[in-house]
């Protein structure tokens, strides 16, 4: 096993065990409380629903700004892909899984599982890079350029139709919206606003003849307001509506609605990702469900379902509310009255994510037609770049590589002539290349600077340094010039005599 793959694996354990810990940790605060005098909300959420979209949002205009368009523009298409297919093929597993999954684990857990591919940003990271992917995929750049125009024009018509809907959704229902005046209803939702240690939690109580259930709405603190319809409760219900209400705000799950509306986006083209996404917002009302009443049982657990059915209304946009699908109320009410009590479900969330990351990134696109004359040499004379060392060494990584066998050319022509034919394609993916094996080290000096070369199996790395410094990975998805290259560099290298 090589360092950087020990280093994957690691790393992903580490954080599928942090995972597992924060959902037994939560659990008991859900049940006991915030005794430890803690300033976060009671009811906090294992995972932020918000966090892989927001980064990757974040990326480009630090890396334009550093880096330059190209760079910026390349890493984002990288990790775009990576991330979208990773994303169809496990919300497509989970999708038929989480039926069953909803009978033995909590339903936390069921909700926490679809957030699970947040945490897929920590493969953008070196230390998680693959170190050869396992799939390779060659399309023309014509082609990937052509597929990736479509893909963006799907992305932001999705992401942009859906924040209209929601905008028109929030005026529509807040046009004729009146503050709550009844100092009994606001002292109960300050009891479980105070119940859910939710710290200055001074989100506007409406009253709203437009809608027919009671939800809260607004991705920000400043934006958020609670509306309930234009009809009377008893304080029994107002204190299970409040704290339906207060789960959600505790857990962000707005955000959460926003990660559905970004994965909807970014699978556009996958006929399964709208079921799943309706399946997830199923899960986080059920979550919200099994919070409200723990430790309730027989009556309680009655009054709730008839609550439920009685608030049945529409919500849309990124609002949460307390009884919106009706063809989810079956299970959910069948779920309301079941007492007895389901497994934590912290073992399946670590071992899902541990699992999740690492197979992230086995799949990648190899694009372009370009040859070795043109990256290596820059389209320039080879004989400007002049041969200083030609080594073997036992590791390629980003440090100093080990030297093994120093080489000396003996024909030099031929040496160009090989590597100037070599058809070389850009990776979505960039491998890290680490690996036990031997492989050839090339340093040019040449006009510009210094320009190694690595050639590893199918790859090859190609670095420069100089006055403009940068390090790419290529694939040669051609077998015979490999072979060629091969039978070429065994008969003009002549190993030095040490």
């Amino acid at each position: 096993m090589t360092d950087a793959i020990a280093t994957r694996l690691s790393m992903t354990a580490i954080i599928s065990i942090i995972l597992a810990g924060s959902v037994i940790y939560q659990d008991y605060r859900d049940s006991t409380g915030p005794e430890d005098g803690s300033s976060r909300p009671r009811y906090n959420f294992c995972i932020f629903g918000s966090m892989l979209p927001l980064l990757l949002f974040i990326q480009f205009p630090l890396r334009l700004s550093v880096f330059g368009f190209q760079n910026a523009a390349e890493f984002t298409s990288s990790v775009c892909f990576t991330i979208f297919l990773h994303i169809c093929l496990y919300d497509t597993l989970l999708l038929p899984a989480i039926l069953f999954l909803r009978r033995h684990i909590s339903a936390r857990v069921c909700a926490a599982l679809w957030l699970l591919p947040n945490y897929l940003y920590i493969n953008m990271y070196s230390c998680m890079q693959i170190t050869r992917p396992l799939l390779i995929i060659p399309v023309s750049e014509q082609l990937a350029l052509l597929l990736l125009l479509i893909w963006a024009a799907g992305f932001f018509g999705v992401m942009i139709s859906h924040i209209i809907s929601h905008l028109q959704f929030r005026r529509r229902i807040c046009s004729r919206a009146v503050p709550v005046q009844d100092q009994d209803v606001m002292l109960l939702w300050e009891k479980e606003t105070q119940r859910a240690n939710l710290q200055k939690a001074d989100f506007p109580l409406l009253i709203s003849p437009d809608i027919r259930t009671p939800l809260s709405i607004g991705l920000f603190r400043a934006t958020t307001c609670i509306l309930l319809p234009d009809r009377s409760y008893t304080a029994q219900e107002l204190s299970m509506i409040f704290r339906h209400e207060a789960i959600h705000i505790s857990r962000l799950d707005v955000w959460t609605k926003f990660f559905l509306l970004f994965c909807t986006a970014m699978c556009w083209f996958n006929p399964l990702m709208r079921k799943a996404m309706s399946r997830c917002a199923e899960d986080l009302e059920l979550s919200c469900d099994e919070t409200v009443l723990l430790g309730a049982y027989g009556e309680e657990r009655r009054q709730y379902a008839q609550l439920l059915l009685s608030a049945a209304g529409d919500s849309s946009g990124f609002s949460t509310c307390l009884s919106a699908s009706a063809a989810s109320m079956r299970y959910r009410l069948k779920s309301v009255m079941a007492e007895a009590p389901k497994k934590t479900g912290a073992l399946l969330m670590g071992c899902i994510s541990f699992i999740m990351l690492i197979t992230c990134g086995h799949v990648t696109l190899a694009y372009g037609n370009s040859t070795g004359e043109e990256i290596v040499f820059r389209s320039e004379e080879p004989r400007l770049f002049q041969i200083r060392y030609i080594t073997e060494m036992d590791d390629v990584t980003d440090s100093v590589p080990i030297p093994a066998q120093e080489f000396t050319c003996t024909d030099t022509d031929a040496f160009y002539a090989a590597i100037s034919g070599l058809s070389m394609a850009r990776l979505s993916e960039t491998p890290s290349l680490t690996s036990n094996g031997r492989y050839l080290s090339i340093t040019f000096h040449e006009p510009m600077g210094i320009t190694d070369m690595v050639l590893c199996d199918r790859f090859v790395k190609v670095a420069r340094y100089g006055e403009h410094s940068d390090q790419k990975i290529y694939y040669l998805p051609v077998e015979t010039e490999r072979e060629a290259l091969k039978q070429t560099l065994e008969e003009v290298l002549i190993p030095l005599e040490e």
